[in-house]
C-alpha cells in the first residue's frame, strides 16, 4: 500500500469514527463544568441501594450518623466504601442529551450494568463512550457522560460494603471469652478481671481488650458453615449484643467467621496473634 492510499485510508477511518460518535451521541450538549451529576448533598443522604444483574441488591441506610447494611446482611457498613460511592453525586457532567431521543441499547442502558438509588434518585450506569472512555449514566430524563473513576466502587462483593472492624462502631467490650479463659470488665474501676486468675495479668487483659476494640480485617469474605471443632471466641458488648467468632487457620491469614451473618473477617497473621495472646497496653 503506497503512501497516498495509506493517507486516504486513514482519513476514511477517521471519518468513520466521527460518524459513529455522532450516531451514538445525537444532540450531544456540552455540559462540562456546568453542574454535578446530582444536586443531592452526600452528607445528607440516608439511603443507598446498589442493584446488579444476577446479584442480591445491597441496601444501606444511615441511622444516627452510622451506616448500616440492611440487605442482604444486617450488619455495620463500610463508611469508606460508602463515601467513595457517594462521590459520584459530585462528578461533573461532561456532556448530555435527552434520554427520550435515543435507543438506550446504544449506550448499554437497556439493561444497565449497575443501578444506584440514592434517596429515591435513580442512576443507571451503561457503557463507556469510545473516545474519552467516559461513562454513560441515565439520571431522570437525561443521559449524561461523567468521568469513569467512580464506577469501580459500585463493583465488588457484599463483603466489600461491610465494615472491616471486628466490633461495631462505638461498641464497648464487656466480656471476652477465649478458649480456656474469660475476661470481664469491672464497671466500677474499668479494669479487667481474668478467670482463671493466673491466666494473665490485669495489664495484659487491658491490652488484649484494646486490641479487639480497634481490630480491622484486611478483607471481608462470604463464608458458609463452620466446623464444630473450630475454636470459638465470644464477646458481650455494653448494649447487650453478643458476637461469636470461629477462628479458622486457612493455611495463611486466618479467618474470624461469624456464622450468624455468613461472613468472615480475614485477619493478618500478626493481627490474629495479637487478638489471641496477651500484650501490654
Amino acid at each position: 500500500m503506497n503512501r497516498r492510499l495509506m493517507t486516504n485510508f486513514g482519513l476514511l477511518l477517521m471519518a468513520a469514527i466521527l460518524a459513529l460518535v455522532a450516531w451514538l451521541q445525537p444532540g450531544l450538549e456540552d455540559d462540562s463544568g456546568v453542574a454535578p451529576l446530582a444536586t443531592l448533598d452526600p452528607a445528607s443522604v440516608t439511603e443507598l441501594v446498589v442493584s446488579r444483574p444476577g446479584l442480591d441488591a445491597i441496601v444501606l441506610e444511615r441511622e444516627d450518623g452510622i451506616w448500616m447494611m440492611r440487605e442482604p446482611v444486617p450488619i455495620h457498613a463500610s463508611e469508606a466504601r460508602i463515601d467513595a460511592v457517594l462521590a459520584v453525586l459530585e462528578a461533573p457532567v461532561r456532556a448530555g442529551f435527552p434520554a427520550a431521543s435515543v435507543d438506550p441499547a446504544n449506550y448499554g442502558l437497556d439493561a444497565p450494568r449497575i443501578q444506584l438509588r440514592v434517596d429515591g434518585v435513580e442512576l443507571a450506569f451503561g457503557d463507556t463512550e469510545p473516545i474519552d472512555r467516559r461513562r454513560y449514566v441515565r439520571i431522570q430524563d437525561r443521559i449524561v457522560l461523567i468521568d469513569d473513576q467512580h464506577y469501580v466502587w459500585l463493583h465488588g462483593s457484599v463483603g466489600d460494603f461491610v465494615s472491616r472492624q471486628l466490633l461495631p462502631p462505638g461498641a464497648t467490650l464487656e466480656v471476652l471469652e477465649l478458649p480456656g479463659m474469660v475476661l470481664r470488665r469491672d464497671g466500677d474501676t474499668a479494669s479487667w478481671r481474668v478467670a482463671p486468675a493466673d491466666g494473665m495479668s490485669a495489664e495484659e487483659a487491658s491490652g488484649l481488650a484494646s486490641e479487639w476494640s480497634r481490630a480491622q480485617a484486611i478483607a471481608i469474605e462470604s463464608h458458609g458453615l463452620v466446623d464444630n471443632e473450630a475454636p470459638r471466641i465470644r464477646l458481650l458488648l455494653d448494649d447487650g449484643r453478643e458476637l461469636e467468632f470461629a477462628v479458622i487457620g486457612d493455611d495463611g491469614d486466618p479467618l474470624f467467621v461469624r456464622a450468624d451473618v455468613g461472613l468472615a473477617w480475614r485477619m493478618s497473621e500478626a493481627q490474629a496473634a495479637r487478638l489471641l495472646e496477651p500484650s501490654e497496653p
